[in-house]
């Protein structure tokens, strides 16, 4: 049985590969995509979790009354 040919894989194949710098960690990486940021799922999940905590730790400011 064969695969339809499919040209997003074939396009991605064509892509050049860069070194990037993780975010996180600083570790050097290659990727693909321009909008690569972080070299593992590891440090995403690092970045998602500092980003979540200072919003929470942001005060609120509350609204103010138009008069």
């Amino acid at each position: 049985m064969s695969h339809p040919y499919t040209p997003g894989a074939a396009l991605a194949a064509m892509r050049p590969t860069r070194a990037y710098r993780c975010q996180v960690c600083g570790a050097t990486f290659t990727a693909q995509d321009l909008r690569a940021k972080y070299c593992s799922e590891r440090c995403k999940q690092a970045a998602k979790y500092r980003r979540t905590k200072k919003i929470k730790a942001t005060p609120a400011t509350p609204p103010s009354s138009g008069e």
